[in-house]
């Protein structure tokens, strides 16, 4: 592991759906020797037996919540997403935002955001629901991290391209 990149405890990787999130995620916790918090919402959804309410967003929330806090207390960590794209999710599905979500969101800011630019082809995922909405929602995730004031980066294009811009970015910040 690159001994500069050990001073930025949490870095979150964001976007619309289908953009790159998980693979950059994987890819930056095994270049950079964090631990990776995974999406908690694909695990919960798989499960669920039903389609999903606007009260199982505030259990998702929590989930990741706590992933994030359990990675954090053991060292530095990646996440594939965090309660941002619950609270995005709850306005753009339902027009609210849950209590968790509301109360939680503002506490556990990462130090660093990484956004997927949605230019890679959609894949379809019976999880996945605005294959055509995705510029939309980038931007919306943008004005979101933008007024929060936390350091952020758009990433584009290939695998690769998208994992160097990464370390690049967080190279500046560090």
């Amino acid at each position: 592991m690159d001994s500069t990149l050990q001073k930025s405890k949490s870095i979150v990787i964001t976007g619309a759906e289908s953009s790159g999130k998980t693979t950059l995620a994987r890819d930056l916790s095994m270049a950079m020797g964090y631990i990776l918090v995974e999406e908690q919402s694909r695990d919960y959804l798989n499960n669920l037996n039903r389609p999903y309410q606007q009260s199982d967003l505030a259990r998702i929330s929590e989930l990741q919540f706590n992933a994030i806090n359990k990675a954090l207390a053991k060292g530095h960590e990646v996440s594939d997403t965090d309660l941002l794209t619950q609270k995005i999710w709850g306005l753009e599905k339902y027009n609210k935002v849950d209590e968790f979500t509301e109360k939680h969101y503002p506490t556990q800011l990462p130090d660093l955001y990484i956004v997927c630019s949605p230019d890679i082809p959609w894949e379809p995922d019976p999880l996945r629901e605005n294959p055509h909405d995705r510029d939309r929602l980038f931007k919306r995730y943008l004005e979101e991290i933008e007024a929060l004031k936390v350091p952020f980066t758009i990433v584009r294009g290939s695998e690769s391209e998208r994992l160097n811009q990464a370390l690049v970015f967080i190279r500046k910040i560090i």
